[in-house]
């Protein structure tokens, strides 16, 4: 009897339970379906419950209702007012005069990112259980609207660096003018503070932010170089009437003016200077072509790169690339000029001092000057002496022009003759010489003689070629044409030749 009373008891357990179970299995069917269908429909177009930017509350919205939701508050946050401290002083403007935009969409997007980010189960959880996540709003600064605004505050405290520059005084004295710092306005940084202060609701008050920009070259940085005084100068002459070659003297000087070379570096005049045509400012004259003279661009250059070799060797530097005219030129010694032609003809020098070197130039009145600074500790002087080694006497040309009368020879050019010359620098410290070098040589072509003659008649036979005898010159060494003594390092003054010269054509040429 016990026995059957447990069973029935057991069965109608059995009974009552089921009972409950299955309300309760309904009840979670319905959550789950629920939770379900609040879960995929997150994922699809829905927010996140919980999910806020600046604390405004985007909790199950859709995309669409998202973004008018956050118009709202881009309109808010533009109309907040900012405090920008210059100097001590703040100076108030609202964010949107620097142009404040908030991208909604992106912002709305990142906000559904976090419920496709997660998994079923966990959004789920999210729907049952929601978690608070503020996030920060996508914000852009309108850049030129900044630079606008924070010129108007302090434009004028803006300055670029300025670097340390060598000067010389009128006195030919080397002088270090000191560098000073730059000072501007870091605009990316202000912009960079503040979006970050808008997305975190903090103080809109704020400092501007100033960048101290460095100088690439301080006064310690020139003073190492070494140029310390002047070691060499020269001058040369020219007919200031000639307006056009005086120009074109004025405009190369001009380009050379202020060169800073580096030790050990080859200087090349064509490279310094550049082309000489219409288009770099230079205008026609006279210059030496062949055995003649013709106008053409530039003419008077050729002033400027002789006057620049004669201050480099008393300058006691090494000349690497020279040439001289055709024919001898009015305003240096036979021996003593460099002739350039752009593509063609150039002059070259290295810096073998030790030191960096200072080609200063200048034009005043008739004359074109050149001055080397650098390194003068050691008091050399240096002599520059050139001499005609031969005499190249001129061809005699017979022309016929029936229009000149009959016995009467017409010279239609005047010869002249033609000259080897070599030349050598000597250095001296005091009365000592401690070097004496070949300097390049020159050779300057004789200018053929023309005559015209009525017939062919008139021409004289050749006659038996006699056999050279070289000129009084060409014996003639140091003394003939001797360059005066003058000192080049640690002094400003400058050499010349004072012995006998030939004669040279007029000095409107190149």
């Amino acid at each position: 009897m016990a026995a059957k009373r447990r069973r029935k008891k057991n069965q109608s357990f059995i009974k009552k339970a089921a009972l409950m179970t299955v309300p309760v299995c309904f009840a979670l069917m319905i959550i789950g379906h629920y939770a379900s269908d609040k879960a995929l429909k997150a994922e699809a177009t829905e927010i996140l419950p919980g999910v806020s930017v600046n604390g405004v509350s985007l909790s199950n919205l859709e995309r669409q209702d998202g973004i008018k939701r956050l118009a709202q508050l881009a309109d808010e946050i533009s109309s907040q007012a900012v405090e920008i401290v210059y100097n001590g002083v703040g100076h108030s403007v609202t964010l949107g005069q620097l142009g404040l935009t908030m991208d909604n969409e992106e912002t709305i997007d990142q906000a559904l990112e976090l419920g496709k980010q997660l998994g079923l189960i966990r959004r789920w959880q999210a729907q049952l259980h929601p978690v608070e996540r503020n996030l920060q709003p996508v914000i852009y600064l309108d850049s030129e609207k900044v630079h606008q605004v924070l010129q108007g505050i302090c434009g004028t405290m803006e300055q670029k660096a300025v670097n340390a520059r060598l000067a010389i005084t009128a006195g030919d004295q080397v002088v270090v003018e000191p560098s000073q710092d730059g000072y501007f306005i870091d605009e990316n940084l202000f912009s960079s503070q503040l979006i970050e202060r808008i997305q975190n609701n903090q103080s809109l008050k704020l400092d501007l932010p100033v960048k101290v920009e460095q100088p690439e070259i301080t006064a310690g940085d020139i003073r190492s170089w070494g140029v310390i005084g002047l070691v060499g100068t020269f001058t040369t002459s020219f007919n200031a009437q000639q307006t056009n070659r005086t120009h074109n003297i004025a405009t190369a000087a001009e380009a050379l003016d202020g060169l800073l070379v580096k030790p050990g570096e080859t200087v090349s005049f064509n490279t310094v200077v550049g082309p000489r045509g219409a288009e770099e400012g230079y205008k026609p004259a006279n210059v030496i072509v062949g055995n003649k003279l013709e106008e053409d661009w530039g003419g008077g250059v050729c002033q400027v790169s002789t006057t620049l070799y004669n201050a480099i060797l008393l300058a006691d530097l090494d000349v690497k690339e020279r040439s001289s005219h055709s024919l001898p030129v009015s305003y240096v010694p036979v021996g003593r000029d460099a002739a350039v032609a752009y593509g063609v003809l150039d002059f070259k020098f290295l810096n073998n001092s030790g030191s960096y070197l200072l080609i200063k130039t200048a034009v005043q009145g008739n004359g074109v000057t050149v001055k080397v600074f650098g390194n003068d500790s050691v008091k050399r002087s240096v002599q520059i002496n050139s001499w005609i080694t031969e005499t190249v006497e001129p061809k005699k040309i017979y022309k016929i022009d029936p229009a000149v009368a009959p016995g009467q020879p017409k010279l239609v050019q005047q010869g002249a003759e033609g000259y080897k010359v070599a030349a050598e620098r000597v250095v001296l410290e005091g009365d000592k010489e401690i070097a004496r070098e070949p300097l390049p040589a020159s050779y300057y072509q004789p200018v053929e003689e023309i005559v015209a003659v009525n017939n062919e008649t008139e021409i004289p036979r050749p006659e038996a070629a006699k056999p050279h005898q070289p000129s009084d010159q060409s014996s003639t060494r140091a003394g003939e044409s001797t360059g005066e003594e003058t000192p080049a390092r640690g002094s400003n003054q400058q050499g010349e030749s004072t012995g006998q010269q030939p004669p040279a054509v007029n000095t409107d040429l190149n």
